[in-house]
């Protein structure tokens, strides 16, 4: 296999991932805000998309 594209679809995963990881931190910052009562996400339904 050739390794350019072995590294590509490793930086296209990685990329991926961050992006993963920050819309969940987006999330969770936006749970704070919106409902503050909330004690889990999970029950809180403005979280449970």
């Amino acid at each position: 296999m050739d390794l350019s594209r072995r590294s590509n679809a490793y930086q296209a995963g990685r990329d991926i991932n961050d992006q993963i990881v920050r819309r969940e931190r987006w999330l969770s910052l936006q749970h704070h805000i919106l409902d503050r009562e909330c004690p889990v996400s999970l029950m809180c339904t403005r979280c449970n998309f």
